[in-house]
């Protein structure tokens, strides 16, 4: 048997990485990432900064805040913040953004 090392988890063009790699990882946290973008650049400014990850499933959006405060002025602008994601083509199937604090 084979063994890996770091360097071959993490390279993209190693022919095993999307099986025993870490690369479907490095890509959803690049996905993430990118909705963190998105949802951001949708909220007001002031609750935007405190938006700190998202994740998403094709009909979940959740959005973690780092603090109730926040989580609760950005729960009362889910459902425009969802009627504008739905406008975009990647989240058509979207039916719900969910919007939690961080246990930091």
């Amino acid at each position: 048997m084979r063994e890996y090392t770091l360097k071959d988890a993490i390279d993209p063009n190693h022919p095993t990485s999307a099986y025993v790699g870490l690369r479907p990882l490095m890509l959803k946290i690049e996905a993430n990432r990118q909705h963190l973008q998105i949802v951001r650049s949708m909220l007001p400014s002031d609750c935007g900064e405190h938006c700190i990850y998202v994740s998403r499933t094709p009909t979940v959006m959740t959005l973690i805040v780092d603090s109730s405060t926040w989580a609760t002025q950005i729960r009362l602008d889910a459902k425009r913040l969802l009627n504008e994601l739905q406008q975009l083509s990647d989240y058509v199937e979207l039916k719900q953004v969910r919007v939690r604090v961080s246990r930091r």
